[in-house]
C-alpha cells in the first residue's frame, strides 16, 4: 500500500509538472504572439501616422523657416490663441451638435440659398442646412454620410440691376429661425477668429518666402475676399449609422462607397479646421482595433506619395491647409495635398469639422496671385507657371481649381469658384462632370 501511495503521488507529481510546463508553453506562445501583433500594430500606426508640424507663429526667423517647410508639406497645425480660445472652439462644437439632434423635418424646413441651377439640375446649397447625404463632391462616386451647414460673414443685398455691386459668391447666410441665437453667436465666432488666423499664417508665410512687398498685396487680398469665404460646418455620423436606422437617404447610396467626406483638394488660398468629437466611448477592443485600423478622421498624402496618412491635433490648436490658389502662385512650392475624412468607427460616436475657406478678393485672378507671389526681381511667366500647374493636376482622380475645362486661370476668381461649386454632386442628381 505504501508503494501503491508513493507511485500514486509521484504520477500526480509529473502531471502536475506537465500542465506547468503545457501552460507555460500557451503563455509563451501568448506572449510572442502579442509582442508579433504589438510590433506589427505599431509599425502599421507608425506607417499611416504623419507627425502634422505644429508651428509657432512668433515672427521669429526659425518659426518662420519651419513655417514654410511646413508649407511644402501642405499640412499644418497653429495654436489658435490669441485669434481663437479653447472656449470659443468647443461652444462652437456644442451648439453646433444641438443644432444637428434636430428632427430631420425641422431642418429641411429651414430657408436655404442655392448656387444657380445647372441646365434645370438641383444645385448644391450655398448657405444654410445642407441635409444628411445631401452632397458627394464631384465624381459622385462616394456617398458622404454627414449633414452640414454653410454660411459667411455678411453679404451685399441682391438686386434685379448689376448696379448693386453684388459679385458671384457673395450670398447671404440662411440662418435658422429664431431661437438659435447662441449657435449663430458661436459659430459666427469661429469664422471670425478662422479668418484672422487665415491672415496671420498668410502674412508670415510671405515674409517666409520673401515675396516682393512683403506679402502686403496678399494679405490685402484676403481681406478684401472675406465676403467669398465661406465657413462649411460638417456633422459625420459612424460608419454603421446607415445600418442602424432606416434613413430613405441611405437607400439612394446604391454601391456608392461610404465616406465622410471624398477625396479632394482645396480651391481656396487657405483653410482653417477646427475640430471635435462627441459620444460613444469605445471598449478596450475597439480602441485596439482604432490604434491598428484607424478611428477615422482627417487623413492626406503628402507629396508624391500614394499613402494615406492620418492627422490629429490638440486641444486649443488648428489645422492649416494650403490651398489650390496659393500652391499653383507659388509655382507648386508649397503642396496642396489631397485629403479625405473618414467617418468614427464607434457606434454612436460623430465627429464635427468647421472646415474655413479663406479666399481672395473676388476681382483677383489665378494669374494676379502667381504676380503677388514674385519672389525674384524677374517678373513670372505667367503661361508658364499655369502650365506647370495643369500638368501637376492632369492625371489625378479629384477635382482641383485648374481641373480639365476648369483651366480658367485669367478669369476673376469668384466666377470661377462659382463654377467649381455648381458641380459639385448633390443627393437628387449625381453628375460625373461638372458642367459648363
Amino acid at each position: 500500500r505504501r508503494r501503491a501511495a508513493g507511485t500514486s503521488a509521484q504520477s500526480s507529481l509529473n502531471s502536475s509538472a506537465a500542465v506547468q510546463l503545457r501552460d507555460a508553453a500557451t503563455g509563451a506562445r501568448l506572449a510572442g504572439l502579442a509582442l508579433v501583433v504589438g510590433v506589427l500594430g505599431a509599425w502599421i500606426v507608425a506607417s499611416r501616422t504623419a507627425q502634422v508640424p505644429l508651428v509657432a507663429l512668433d515672427g521669429s526667423a526659425a518659426s518662420r523657416v519651419a513655417l514654410l517647410k511646413a508649407a511644402e508639406l501642405g499640412i499644418f497645425r497653429v495654436r489658435a490663441a490669441p485669434h481663437l480660445s479653447a472656449l470659443d472652439i468647443e461652444r462652437a462644437l456644442h451648439t453646433s451638435a444641438e443644432l444637428f439632434s434636430r428632427g430631420e423635418a425641422e431642418k429641411r424646413a429651414w430657408r436655404v440659398v442655392r448656387f444657380p441651377p445647372v441646365h434645370g439640375k438641383p444645385a448644391p446649397i450655398a448657405r444654410g442646412y445642407i441635409p444628411f447625404g445631401g452632397e458627394s463632391g464631384v465624381s459622385g462616386s462616394f456617398f458622404e454620410m454627414k449633414q452640414g451647414f454653410a454660411y459667411s460673414s455678411g453679404c451685399k443685398p441682391a438686386a434685379a440691376d448689376e448696379e448693386s455691386g453684388a459679385r458671384p459668391m457673395e450670398f447671404c447666410s440662411a440662418w435658422p429661425e429664431p431661437g438659435h441665437g447662441p449657435f449663430k453667436d458661436a459659430v459666427s465666432r469661429l469664422l471670425e477668429g478662422s479668418h484672422a488666423i487665415a491672415l496671420e499664417v498668410m502674412r508670415e508665410l510671405a515674409l517666409a518666402l520673401r515675396v516682393r512687398d512683403g506679402g502686403e498685396s496678399l494679405v490685402a487680398s484676403l481681406v478684401s475676399g472675406l465676403p467669398i469665404s465661406l465657413m462649411r460646418l460638417f456633422h459625420y455620423h459612424d460608419r454603421h449609422h446607415c445600418q442602424q436606422t432606416n434613413r430613405t437617404e441611405c437607400a439612394a447610396r446604391g454601391s456608392r462607397a461610404l465616406i465622410g467626406s471624398s477625396p479632394h483638394t482645396d480651391w481656396s488660398a487657405l483653410t482653417i479646421i477646427a475640430e471635435g468629437s462627441h459620444g460613444g466611448r469605445p471598449g478596450w477592443l475597439q480602441r485596439a482595433t482604432n490604434l491598428i485600423f484607424g478611428a477615422g478622421g482627417l487623413q492626406f498624402r503628402a507629396r508624391g506619395s500614394a499613402r494615406w496618412q492620418d492627422a490629429r491635433t490638440e486641444a486649443g490648436e488648428v489645422f492649416v491647409i494650403i490651398g489650390d490658389l496659393l500652391s499653383i502662385g507659388s509655382d507648386g512650392r508649397l503642396h496642396s495635398p489631397v485629403h479625405r475624412v473618414l467617418l468614427p468607427s464607434e457606434r454612436g460616436r460623430t465627429r464635427t469639422s468647421f472646415t474655413f475657406f479663406a479666399n481672395p478678393r473676388g476681382t483677383d485672378m489665378i494669374a494676379s496671385w502667381v504676380r503677388m507671389l514674385q519672389t525674384g526681381e524677374a517678373a513670372p511667366d505667367v503661361d508658364e507657371v499655369l502650365a506647370r500647374a495643369r500638368e501637376r493636376a492632369s492625371g489625378v482622380h479629384w477635382n482641383t481649381l485648374l481641373s480639365g475645362a476648369d483651366a480658367r486661370a485669367h478669369e476673376p476668381f469668384d466666377a470661377i469658384l462659382l463654377h467649381k461649386w455648381r458641380g459639385v454632386s448633390t443627393l437628387d442628381s449625381m453628375n460625373p462632370e461638372p458642367h459648363s
